[in-house]
């Protein structure tokens, strides 16, 4: 027997597979509008801003090029591999589907013994059907386990029947259903070594036996975040480091109407700083500049906040990193932490910019807090990325109005527009009957507005805003200016990109006109074509 585990890490389905399916949806729901406007019409393809932007930039080489967001150290992935090897167990990580289908091929000659999916960033099935149909060409006996934030959704939100058709749709062979999961894994794995395995003795599992699935006892994880994170980083050499994900915190402190991660993710819970610190240190001694702070809510509580900053500070880690900000919960002395410690951009979950809507959605936030906050990350010269919604229970066209506003008048750095995807295990779904809400997802209808209205407020608020560069949620969003800044493109050319990708994603939002009006199809393939990244590969 080969290795104990291996873990796979995410898989980009192609966006115009994406839309074609969504395609016979149109009437009934807003999913494809809202995949459709997260891409562009190039090349008669649908293409994300991920695939855009790698087009544009090997046609400036002359070759296909090796950036990708994908080549970022997935989360998942890296931790995994940590902590299972700390527990005794031979493991080997696959970081992309898409990218390392090689080494995934070399590691199933091998015969493992189980292969794991990491879900973490999926919102239906293919995906992992394609993962699984992958590894079956290679070897149809391994084990494969499911295991991640959209398998325990699927366990949250559905009953057991639909449970069951759901998982034999995926077709792995266990589901590992915790928002946490690591010490299920690692038992898990430990026991798959025995002779006659008994699945039933390892907590939060759905296995296959025969034609049906056996479900056992539910034991919520609560895991320590101290001195447990990923120490398995190994990088191309004479290559750029890419920009590597951490974090200091799990869960969330907030509790907004329209988001179950606090249900899901548990308590909320800290990392000691001088667990931080080993961290830091060790990513600092393999050579990494740029980092991406996850944490929902890196900034809570303030007084933490402020000793994090001043320990990047005084270390002098000289990393450039990115993470979420809380405009509502920090004062003029963490701006200017921020901002010496090496801070380059924030994601802001804005939400709103209607008061009330915002108190509707629990944000416990204001206007006021808002516009104040991205004016003093303006002036520290840090990066705002403001992401809002469309569509919320009370929303009306007056609501969205003064959301549209507030971007144009606070003029962050980067916005996201989208429309509300209506859960119907969150706070606000207990409100159904005082909102008139019925249906789910991005089919929905309330008392003052339907997915089709928010759908075309969503486009006419792109239309209106211009001062600042849309990034979409999907594929591209913040991160992915940190993983290209790691890589040695500069914001300037990042920003040229985004404005002409943004003109693109109009005139193709509804399929309407795919020859683009402008020319915009030639000119985002000049856009890096006098990069100085781009010059220095060339002569390679």
């Amino acid at each position: 027997m080969g290795l104990d585990f291996v873990i796979v890490g995410y898989n980009q389905i192609p966006m115009n597979d994406i839309l074609e399916g969504l395609e016979v949806t149109q009437n009934l729901s807003g999913a494809y509008n809202h995949m459709a406007g997260q891409s562009v019409v190039f090349s008669n393809r649908r293409y994300s801003y991920s695939d855009l932007i790698k087009e544009s930039i090997s046609n400036a080489i002359g070759r296909p090029c090796e950036f990708d967001i994908w080549n970022m150290p997935i989360c998942a992935v890296h931790y995994l591999v940590s902590i299972l090897r700390k527990s005794g167990l031979s493991v080997e990580g696959v970081n992309s589907f898409n990218n390392d289908k090689t080494k995934l091929i070399e590691i199933l000659k091998k015969s493992p013994r189980a292969i794991g999916i990491s879900t973490s960033y999926y919102i239906d099935n293919d995906p992992i059907k394609e993962i699984v149909e992958f590894i079956r060409d290679y070897d149809k006996d391994v084990i494969i386990i499911a295991g991640g934030a959209y398998i325990a959704n699927l366990c949250f939100e559905n009953d057991v029947n639909q449970q069951n058709w759901l998982f034999k749709d995926m077709g792995a062979d266990i589901y590992l259903n915790d928002s946490q999961g690591e010490r299920t894994l690692i038992n898990l794995c430990h026991e798959l070594k025995k002779e006659a395995p008994d699945l039933n003795s390892i907590p939060n599992l759905v296995y296959k036996e025969g034609k049906s699935f056996c479900y056992t006892a539910r034991v919520k994880e609560n895991n320590t975040l101290d001195y447990n994170y990923a120490d398995c980083y190994s990088f191309v050499k004479d290559k750029p480091i890419p920009a590597v994900f951490t974090r200091t915190s799990r869960s969330c402190s907030n509790h907004c109407a329209f988001c179950r991660y606090p249900f899901l993710g548990g308590k909320y819970t800290l990392a000691c700083l001088e667990s931080v610190e080993e961290e830091l240190d060790y990513l600092k001694s393999i050579g990494v500049e740029y980092l991406v702070f996850v944490d929902d809510t890196f900034n809570i509580p303030l007084a933490r906040f402020k000793k994090l900053l001043k320990l990047l500070i005084q270390k002098d880690y000289k990393f450039k990193w990115f993470s979420f900000l809380r405009c509502s919960d920090i004062d003029d002395e963490a701006f200017d932490l921020m901002s010496i410690a090496g801070c380059k951009g924030v994601f802001l979950g804005i939400e709103s910019g209607d008061p009330q809507i915002l108190l509707g959605m629990n944000k416990r936030a204001t206007i006021e807090q808002y516009k104040y906050g991205i004016n003093k990350l303006k002036e520290k010269g840090i990066m705002t990325m403001a992401s809002c919604m469309i569509g919320f229970p009370g929303e009306t066209e007056e609501t969205v109005a003064n959301t549209i506003k507030f971007i144009k008048e606070t003029e962050p750095t980067f916005y996201s527009l989208q429309m509300y995807f209506h859960e119907t295990k969150v706070p606000i779904a207990d409100k159904a009957d005082i909102y008139g809400i019925t249906g789910g997802g991005y089919s929905w209808c309330h008392n003052t507005m339907d997915w089709r209205m928010a759908s075309n407020l969503v486009y006419k608020g792109h239309q209106e805003i211009s001062n600042s560069l849309f990034l979409p949620i999907y594929s591209f969003q913040l991160w992915s200016i940190c993983y290209y800044m790691s890589q040695g493109f500069t914001k300037e050319e990042l920003c040229e990109f985004l404005r002409y990708a943004k003109e693109m994603m109009l005139d193709s939002y509804n399929n309407s006109n795919p020859e683009y009006r402008g020319g915009q199809d030639k000119k985002i393939l000049e856009v890096f074509k006098n990069s100085k990244m781009v010059m220095k590969y060339k002569e390679e």
